[in-house]
């Protein structure tokens, strides 16, 4: 490749991060409605800094979404080790199309999994209806890479949501730029999704999720109220009723 085409990977991800920035710094809303009390949002702590203008970073409502894989250990069983690094390769890749085109980010990847943002944008639902279409979209990417490399096991995408109160940073390291998300709607995430995996979900949500979506589907269930582990307070979860979970596997199975 000639110099002339070449990116520099680093310069992309800060050219993303300013951006990021720009787009957190344009939103007007500084306080934030959550459980019906008004939240002011506390500046970050001083070792993080703006890309742009220095205003420190707010905390606002955001959905979040941890993506992982259930029985993923039978992926290595299935194929060897370069065509497992292949595998994750094309799914996670799909799966990133699917949350970009759902206006999501992408926070990290994580192992076999990763962690997306929605609600960057200001959206009145706080990213919680794009989320969800995104999770139905991870789902067929998910069945669709298995079509590709044959996989005959049963091997799942894991969608864990939540919406809750984030805090989005910019930290201005020596050499590069890079944001952080922190906050309990982190941890609260983190812990569903390893509490869906118990239940068998494919795709869970909490409660404060649901009642963000500008119009709540009808084939969405309650499914309980739980104690997560590290988690302070009971969250309740939804997910999709089991007609539509087989809806979805049968919709899948047909694309397999």
């Amino acid at each position: 490749m000639s110099s002339a085409g070449w990116q520099d990977p680093t310069a992309i991800r800060d050219a993303a991060v300013r951006r990021l920035s720009q787009q957190i710094d344009a939103l007007d809303v500084l306080v934030t409605r959550n459980r019906g009390h008004i939240v002011e949002a506390p500046p970050l702590p001083s070792h993080f800094s703006a890309v742009s203008g220095g205003t420190p970073r707010r905390t606002r409502l955001l959905t979040l979404m941890f993506v992982d894989i259930r029985n993923s250990a039978r992926i290595e069983e299935m194929l060897l080790p370069e065509q497992t690094v292949h595998f994750l390769s094309a799914y996670l890749g799909a799966a990133s199309t699917v949350i970009a085109d759902n206006d999501g980010a992408i926070y990290q990847f994580v192992g076999d999994g990763l962690i997306a943002m929605f609600g960057t944008s200001g959206e009145i639902d706080h990213g919680a209806s794009r989320a969800l279409a995104a999770a139905i979209g991870i789902h067929g990417a998910f069945a669709r890479t298995r079509l590709r490399f044959a996989m005959t096991q049963t091997v799942h995408a894991m969608v864990a949501i939540h919406t809750g109160l984030a805090t989005i940073g910019v930290v201005d390291l020596s050499r590069r730029s890079d944001f952080v998300v922190v906050g309990d709607v982190v941890n609260v995430t983190s812990r569903l999704e390893s509490e869906g995996k118990s239940l068998g979900l494919s795709t869970v949500l909490t409660g404060e999720t649901v009642r963000s979506l500008s119009a709540r589907p009808s084939w969405l269930r309650h499914v309980g109220t739980r104690c997560l582990r590290g988690i302070s307070h009971p969250v309740e979860l939804w997910a999709p009723d089991a007609q539509t979970e087989a809806f979805i596997s049968t919709q899948l199975r047909g694309a397999e």
